[in-house]
This record gives structure tokens, sequence and C-alpha cells, in this order.
């Protein structure tokens, strides 16, 4: 018998900031700052995985 996992309220249920993408501390904090666009994030992964499909 599969296990119930209970459902909590969240991103999902309400319109609200996700503190998981929010880089604003990780930037103040130390400086960083990302390399990659969303869009050329993907593209680097999908060539990546192409030249390498492990």
């Amino acid at each position: 018998m599969p296990h119930q996992v209970a459902r909590t309220s969240g991103p999902q249920d309400e319109p609200q900031a996700d503190p998981y993408l929010d880089l604003t501390r990780l930037t103040a904090d130390t400086g960083f700052t990302r390399a990659f666009d969303i869009a050329t994030a993907v593209t680097d992964y999908v060539a990546r995985r192409t030249a390498n499909p492990r």
C-alpha cells in the first residue's frame, strides 16, 4: 500500500514569490551572478546531453 503524503499550501495554491528561485540574498552575501539566463541554460544543457547522453 503506498504511503500518503500530506500536501501543504504553497505557490500552487496562492500567488506568492518562490524563495527557492530567488538569488537576491545569495548575490548580496557572496557577489554571485548567474552565468546563464534560462534560454541559454536550456540550450547549454541540451547540447551537453546531446554530446554525452549518460
